[in-house]
This record gives structure tokens, sequence and C-alpha cells, in this order.
């Protein structure tokens, strides 16, 4: 082997040998140097929240997000996000906020504004005004924060990041609820709102017409020229040609994007429905099942509820399409909580899933404001009375709950064409015995008195069995209802299991048709110790609200 073909050999050697030796020191140090970076970087996030552990949550997230764990259990969040300050290399920013989305601490990650005018941002005593700051904080310059002087672009943009993560932190726990705008309620015109921006206001003009929007107009504002442009551009077309508020935001004129978004939902909020919704009283609830859909973190999650006794006794996740691995534990946790409590205003997301946590609530939420799929042997035992708009006028029912059983079903009174609504109640009536239930078939040729027929039995059913009096403890009760003009409040005296006495306390009615159904109600009620009285022709407003105000009164007796 000549000298040149082993100085080949063993600088091949060295190297495969040195390759080796990198590998394994690689191999044996990667670990350490991972963990040393985490710790590093765990170490950077303790800087805006006292936390020991800092956890990636499950869904994806619009900005980079970290859970903040203390001994365990969760104490707020870590948000990193970008502000586009003086340098177009922008500002690296972390906020650390509390389960209620108030500021903890801010930090600059790092930045390359103007040295001794931009980089005054990082200065503790500047970034410590942000603490304590939450949703309902504007977090704007010169309102509630200050700006610095000779850096505006710099400090302007460190006070829209907080703020944007107040208000992305904010969503992701669910303490602000977005209400929808259904653009086909609102009347033609012009609209004004406002929304905050990089530089300050956004002003725009929206306008309606036929239930679209036709035209959003930039107004007013002070955002940047150049870096604005595209958004001020971009964002109006966006929302009149996809006829929504809520869409994409212009890439490097993100606060501008925001800012028209929110100045636009600004001038439609009083279209913004009734605010939140009525909680849902469980104990009130039909027995049946109830079947709802809610967004999850990648698509709808469907539920069906089950109610019995007026409470829920099942929960089942029909589909979903989240991460099974977080998902179904999410599940799990927040279905035995919402049966344990029978609460769903008070509830716990799972820790590391929330958007699976939420999705699935708002999903029960949805299924138990729907129509029920009605489970007539859930029913409490007794007699049944209610009213139904039939063909021509009311339609007045009865019937009786034995053991879960529906039993003799009668029509009371109604005001249809005889020779059509009495074969539609003769044929309805045992269908719906037999079958133990309402979902049967209409009889043709007497839709309307089917209909009106189904609709008395219900509204039976919603009433609730009819109060025995007999039953009802001595002693003088109160209850209220609505007259014809306004509220009605009556007093019920109750004695050796009969109603001895019937007092009207107040009353908005005409007084001279108000007489007539008082004294007509009253005898009727004393004479037959029942609620099931006929109104007073005449004075039917208020007969209804006397009704109500008397059956109010006894009710709170036996609850």
């Amino acid at each position: 082997m000549n000298s040149s073909l082993k100085m080949v050999v063993v600088l091949g050697l060295i190297a495969f040998i040195s390759a080796g030796l990198l590998a394994g020191v690689n191999y044996w140090t990667a670990p350490i140097i991972e963990e040393n970076a985490q710790a590093r970087l765990n170490a950077t996030f303790s800087r805006v929240i006292d936390a020991d552990e800092f956890v990636e949550p499950e869904e994806e997230t619009e900005f980079f997000l970290r859970i903040a764990k203390k001994g365990g259990a969760v104490v707020g969040y870590v948000v990193r996000l970008t502000g586009q300050g003086y340098s177009s290399a922008g500002i690296d920013i972390l906020v650390g906020l509390n389960t209620e989305a108030e500021v903890q601490g801010v930090y600059i990650f790092s930045h390359s504004e103007t040295p001794g005018l931009g980089d005054r941002i990082t200065d503790p005593a500047w970034l410590s005004q942000f603490k304590g700051k939450g949703i309902d904080d504007p977090i704007a310059s010169g309102t509630d924060v200050d700006a610095i002087s000779g850096a505006t672009s710099s400090s302007t943009a460190v006070i829209g990041s907080v703020r944007r993560a107040v208000q992305f932190v904010g969503g992701y726990l669910g303490l602000i609820e977005e209400t929808e705008i259904d653009f086909a309620q609102i009347p033609d015109g012009t609209y004004t709102g406002t929304g905050r921006g990089f530089g300050g206001d956004v002003t725009v003009e929206v306008t309606f017409a036929n239930g679209e929007l036709t035209k959003v107009v930039i107004v007013s504002h002070n955002e940047t020229a150049g870096v604005s442009d595209p958004a001020i551009e971009a964002i109006p077309k966006a929302m009149v040609a996809e006829q929504k508020i809520q869409v994409d935001t212009v890439s490097g004129a993100t606060m501008t994007s925001e800012a028209i978004i929110a100045a636009v939902k600004d001038a439609l909020k009083e279209f913004g429905g009734a605010g939140p919704a009525e909680p849902i009283d469980i104990g009130s609830l039909l027995p049946g099942t109830y079947t709802g859909s809610a967004k999850g973190l990648k698509d709808d999650i469907t539920v069906e509820v089950t109610v019995s006794g007026g409470r829920i006794t099942k929960i089942v996740v029909l589909s979903h399409d989240d991460t099974p691995e977080y998902a179904e534990p999410a599940f799990a946790f927040m279905i035995d909580q919402i049966i344990e409590t029978q609460d769903l205003e008070e509830v716990d997301f799972y820790s590391g899933a929330t958007f699976s946590s939420e999705g699935l609530l708002n999903a029960v939420k949805n299924a138990l404001r729907s129509q029920v799929k009605l489970d007539i042997s859930g029913l409490p035992d007794g007699v049944y009375v209610g009213e139904g708009e039939g063909f021509h006028g009311i339609t007045r029912v009865s019937f009786r709950m034995v053991s879960g059983e529906l039993k003799d079903l009668e029509v009371l009174e109604h005001n249809d064409t005889p020779e059509y609504a009495n074969k539609a109640f003769a044929t309805l009536i045992p269908a719906i015995t037999e079958a133990q239930s309402l979902e049967v078939d209409l009889a043709s040729g007497a839709t309307f008195s089917s209909q009106g027929l189904l609709d008395a039995i219900m509204d039976a059913i919603k009433k609730g069995p009819v109060l025995d009096v007999s039953q009802v403890p001595d002693g003088v009760y109160s209850g209220t209802g609505e007259g014809l003009f306004g509220g009605l409040q009556v007093e019920v005296t109750v004695s050796g299991g009969k109603i001895t006495d019937i007092v009207v306390v107040d009353h908005q009615d005409t007084p001279e048709y108000a007489s007539l159904a008082i004294d007509g109600i009253t005898k009727a009620i004393l004479d037959t110790q029942s609620l099931d009285v006929d109104v007073v022709s005449g004075a039917t407003g208020t007969s209804r609200g006397l009704l109500e105000a008397i059956e109010a009164a006894l009710k709170s007796a036996v609850q």
C-alpha cells in the first residue's frame, strides 16, 4: 500500500471516529441542552407571572400561548406576540395574565427599536402601568396608559399588543361573549361606530339596505400611512363581499384591521341580540331527550342530553372531530361535573382542553334550548289542563298521568267546524294514547284542528299538573299575574284544605271590566275549589291574569 493510500485510509478512520464521537456527545448532551433551554425559557415566562410550570395547550391558538401553573393548579396564561413599532423587525412581547384575563406582567423579549428612544419600552417602570389592566379597561394611550414621549410608535405598539393579549385570553376563557348580528334584521340606514387602532380611534360608517351590508366607509383615523392602507382598503371590501363582520385581518396591519372590525361591531351593537341568553332553568325542563351542537376545537361537537324529573341524567357525545387524547378526558370531566352539580353557569373547564370543554358546554346549552323529544312516561302523576290555537279559536284539553301513563285524554272545548274537528280528534286521541307519544300523524283535512289539539297537550305538560287545593297548608299566600294592562296581585287564603278567600290587592286593568272578571273568577273558584274555570266573556285578559296570579300564590305554598 503506497503512502497516499495509507493517508487516505488514516484520514477516513479519523473522520469516522470523530463523527461517531460527535454523535455520541450530541446523543448524551441534547436532552440536557434542551432541558436547560426550556428552563431558561420558563425563567423568562416567570418574569410576567408567578408560576413554576408552563404547559402548551391542546388546541392551536391565534397567538403563542402557555398555560401557567403553580403547584399543579392553573394560575394564568403567558401570551407571546409581535408588535409593529418603529423598526420593521417588530417587538417581541410577553404578557402574563391571570385567570380573569388581568395583566400580571409585561416583558420585552426582543426588539430593534432606536437606542435611547424606542428602547425605553423595556423600562420596568413604564411596563408596570399595565399591571391589573383587564377586559373592561381601554388600554389606550392617553386614556388609561401613557405612551413614551419621542417614542410614540414603539410604545403604541406595546400598548396595542397588551390590549390584544387581554382580548385574546378573555376570548379563550369565554369571558368575552360575541353576540351574533343578523343582517336581515337591521333596518335600512347608516350607522356610526369607533374602534381603537394603532394611532387612536378609527371611525366608520356602515350602510344597510334590504337586509344587506352595502357599504363600510372609514370616516376618520390616525393610522400610519402606508402601513395601514392595505387594511383600510381590504377590510371594508371583504365585509361587503362576505356579508359578515369577522373577516380575515391583513398581514402587517393587524391592529388597524382589528380596529375596523371593532368599529363596525360598535356601530351595530344595538342589533347584537338581547345580550347573553337567560340561564337555563333545568328544573323546569320537560322530560325527554334534547340534541344540540356547538363549535369545538376543529368542528362541531354534537350531544344528546336526557332530562328526567327536572334533572339532567345523561349526556352523550354523538360526534366530534377534536383530538381524542385531549377531548375525551375533557368530555368525561365536563359531563360528570354537569350531572353532579346540575349547573351550567359555574362550570370549570378541563385544563389543557379549553376549546373542547367550552364546545361541549355550549352544545349542552344549545340542546336544552331546542325542541324536546318528549318522554311522556317521565311526567308526574296528576290532572293536566291546557290550551292550543285551533282553526277557529282556543282548543282546551285535559288528561291524567298515572304511573307514567297518559290516560283519559279529552277535548273540553273547541270552536272548530265539528264535522272536521271531531273526526280529527277521534283519530288523534286513540293514536296518542296508544303510542304514549305526541309524534303522531295529523288528521288529513283537519290540520289546524289536529295541531291545536297537540299544542293544547303540550301547553298542559308545560304548565304541569293542576294544583290539588286539598294539599295546600293553611295560610295566606301572595301571587302575581299579567293582566290586560299590567301586573295583577292577589292574596289567597286557605283553611282546612279549601280556598276560603281571594283578594285582588292591585291591578292596572279597566275597573268596569276587571270587576266582572274578579267577581266571576273568584266566585267560580270558591264554588268549585278548582282553578279549572271558564274565563269571563268581555274580560278575558283580566281573567287570565287573575288565574295566573292565584295559581302562583297556591304553588308558592307547596314549593
